[in-house]
């Protein structure tokens, strides 16, 4: 079986390519960090010729702060979407999987119109697909520092300076699951032909998020608490996290102290 992972250098992208390695796949990779900008049409042709399944993750993403206004990151991820649509269609790609966003019940969110678009266009494709509207992942090769870091390693960093800031009072809900957990959702997705699913995990407030990485940290930070936000995020799927959430973010907590 020949699969490519696009936005192969990116946090889902590295522990997918790994995943799929390892589980016998011939693998071939693409990425703007390796030259391979999806927005050329021609570059998407080329990469996508003889290839059984696309497992698509490329996008311009990153947390709210980078996401909320930003309608350049929205454009580039509808060139980047419906050129490989495209390309699939065109080279006759067995199966493509896209990756969505949790985004997409946030009617404010350019990102998240974008990626309900391209699930749009996917369905009246003719393409065999599959779609997972992924909700917040973290785990191993997750960006840290900037302007696309988000919460998990967002928290962790602060919380070895020993000062937190949280954007908000801490009562926001989200859903989290472990990218580990992602990459093997995706392969079962795939192989069971599933079209839809929404891939959420463990639910937890912000503030039940800080609490869980700073118990296992062992550290004591000052915590500065913002101002109460209005959530726009307040839909979510049942859990399907295979990995313990305490024991998934124990593994993150190690890797993101170690390479930050």
């Amino acid at each position: 079986m020949r699969v490519l992972v696009t936005g192969s250098d990116g946090f889902i992208g590295k522990n997918a390519v790994k995943y799929f390695k390892k589980k016998g796949y011939l693998v071939k990779t693409a990425d703007i960090k390796s030259g391979k900008d999806l927005r050329d049409f021609k570059i998407c042709m080329k990469i996508t010729k003889g290839i059984d399944w696309v497992i698509h993750l490329a996008a311009d993403n990153g947390g709210c702060f980078y996401l909320d206004g930003n309608n350049k990151a929205a454009k580039n991820n509808t060139i980047i979407d419906l050129n490989i649509i495209l390309a699939c269609k065109l080279n006759k790609v067995k199966r493509t999987f896209f990756s969505s966003s949790s985004c997409v019940y946030d009617v404010e969110s350019d990102y998240g119109r974008a990626k309900l678009n391209t699930e749009e266009v996917l369905k009246i494709s003719n393409l065999k697909y599959s779609i997972a509207r992924i909700q917040n992942v973290f785990g191993e090769h997750e960006t840290i520092g900037g302007i696309k870091e988000k919460v998990v390693p967002s928290f962790i960093r602060q919380i070895n300076k020993g000062r937190v800031k949280i954007y908000g009072d801490g009562s926001q809900v989200r859903s989290f699951i472990y990218v580990k957990d992602v990459v093997e959702i995706i392969e079962e997705m795939m192989k069971s032909e599933i079209t839809y699913l929404d891939v959420g995990g463990d639910i937890l407030s912000i503030e039940e998020l800080l609490v869980l990485l700073m118990v296992i940290s062992g550290n004591k930070a000052k915590i500065k608490i913002g101002k109460k936000i209005k959530d726009r995020i307040n839909k979510f799927p049942r859990s399907m996290s295979k990995t313990p959430i305490y024991k998934a973010l124990r593994k993150t907590y190690k890797w993101t102290t170690k390479n930050q």
